[in-house]
């Protein structure tokens, strides 16, 4: 599992019977590059820029790689009030902005195109379209990387649904 905190991303797996080592592989799309070799089943990868990287692992045992595990992605993003408290933060333009930054990063290493998003203005509500678009876009990159689909609060959204901070916190979770 891979779970970005500011500008660490802390993967973990579990342990491997016989595994003396384990090599951790690291993708921004395309070819996976070893970036480090561990004795447990923990390491954290401290990056300075933002984007979205996929880990994978191998265990090794005598000399003998397993082959590559499942992927698991996180994204590097500072988020604007981060956590999203309901009842108490108020949802503003920047944090959609930020989410859709997070869900065009994680499409670019999917290899998907970029969603185009209308203009939301300074100050301007967040609209359920904005969400539903987001939820897609999202979804389709997580596919692509080879990750679950994400589950969500309220899987369809309605006209007559409130607008929740659960909405924007899912999106930004499924892009940790």
């Amino acid at each position: 599992m891979a779970t970005a905190n500011g500008t660490n991303i802390h993967v973990t797996w579990s342990a491997v019977p016989s595994a003396s080592s384990y090599e951790v592989y690291r993708s921004q799309g395309g070819i996976y590059e070893l970036i480090a070799t561990v004795p447990g089943t923990s390491f954290i990868n401290t990056i300075w820029t933002d984007g979205t990287f996929v880990y994978r692992i191998k265990a090794v045992s005598g000399g003998t790689a397993s082959p590559l595990s499942a992927p698991d992605a996180a994204t590097i993003i500072s988020y604007t009030d981060d956590p999203i408290i309901p009842g108490v933060t108020r949802m503003k333009s920047i944090h959609l902005a930020q989410v859709r930054a997070a869900v065009t990063s994680m499409r670019r290493v999917a290899g998907l195109t970029p969603q185009t998003y209308p203009v939301v203005a300074e100050g301007s509500r967040i609209r359920l379209q904005d969400i539903t678009q987001l939820r897609t876009g999202l979804q389709e990159a997580r596919t692509a990387i080879g990750l679950a689909p994400m589950v969500f609060t309220d899987p369809t959204l309605t006209p007559t649904t409130r607008m929740k901070a659960a909405h924007l916190t899912e999106l930004r979770d499924g892009c940790r």
